[in-house]
This record gives C-alpha cells, structure tokens and sequence, in this order.
C-alpha cells in the first residue's frame, strides 16, 4: 500500500519553525512492511524552511480555490498565490504517485483537512485552530484522493486495518473532534 504523508509527518524538520510532527503511531505506519512511504510539503517547496506561519484568511482552502479568501503569513505579506502554488506542486506530485491514501498535518493551512488556525485567536504567538481546510487539502480531496488528517487516528487505523496484515491493536486512539483542542 502506498501512502503519501506530509513531510513532517515522517520527521522532516519542515515545519515553519523547522520542527516535525512524528509520533509513536505514525512511526508504526511508516514502518509496517506492507507501506510504501512518500512525503511532500507544499510550503517548504515554494518557500523553503524556516519561514512564517500562513494564515488563511475570510475562510479556508476551498474559499482560496475560489478566490474568496487570501493567506497571509504572520508578517502581514500575502502569500495566495505562492502557496497556490506548492499546492498544486503537491497535487502534481499526487498525481504522478497515485498513492492510494494521502495523510496530512492537521492544523496546517496547507494540509489541514479539518482544522486549521484561525488568524482571529492569536495569544502568546499561538493560534486556535477553527474548522475548516487546508489549501493543499482541499486541493487533493477536489481532485478525488483520499485524504485522512493525522489526528485522526481511528479512522487511520480502520482504514488501514481493511487493507493491511499484521497491524497490531492500537488502544486509545482518538479522531480530531475528540481532542480538547479542536472548535466546538
């Protein structure tokens, strides 16, 4: 089974502030010797790492596509159509992997496919995060791949479960809406 993850989700340190998002469960994802593993980061990409955070303005990635709402990096420059296009970089390389399901950074307002941070809540230099998409998230799921949030873990490990042996029972795994952070 081929999956594509976003790059810090595999430990790349392409985070904006140059950090990763790999974890115990997702490390068992990318070890299990059934998976092949690819990873992009459509903002690392177009502008490199470390860089400022974007913010999705008036909306989320569906309302970027159609041109409603801008992103806005935390220095007040607007970045749509940069990260327009790292997300079709990323779309491209989709495209030409074909992998058969696609799991991405929740929270990111690139990669984000339920939550992402809401430039109204800024605190301490941290962000809540709102409902909503990622740019390059609404992009790939617009074009018919299958993407899964890595909050999700539940529905990760039915999905993978169908499709994979071996893959031991995991206890207390949680999708997105479960944790205290996600907007209520």
């Amino acid at each position: 089974m081929k999956i594509m993850l976003s790059s810090c989700l595999v430990g790349k340190n392409v985070m904006y502030y140059g950090g990763n998002f790999l974890n115990e469960f997702l490390q068992r994802i990318i070890d299990h010797p059934e998976v092949q593993i690819i990873h992009f980061c459509p903002e690392d990409v177009v502008l490199g790492t470390p860089r400022n955070n974007m913010l999705i303005h008036d909306g989320d990635g569906r309302d970027v596509l159609s041109g409603i709402a801008q992103i806005i990096d935390t220095e007040g420059a607007v970045c749509t159509d940069t990260m327009l296009v790292g997300a079709n970089k990323m779309l491209e390389f989709a495209q030409s992997a074909r992998p058969d399901l696609i799991l991405l950074t929740e929270g990111s307002d690139s990669c984000g496919s339920n939550i992402i941070l809401d430039p109204k809540t800024q605190e301490n230099g941290k962000y809540a995060f709102k409902k909503g998409m990622g740019l390059a998230a609404a992009l790939l799921i617009k074009h018919g791949f299958k993407v899964i949030g890595h909050f999700n873990e539940r529905e990760i490990f039915e999905t993978l479960k169908e499709k994979l042996n071996e893959l031991p029972d995991l206890e207390n795994l949680r999708n997105v809406d479960e944790h205290n952070f996600y907007p209520k």
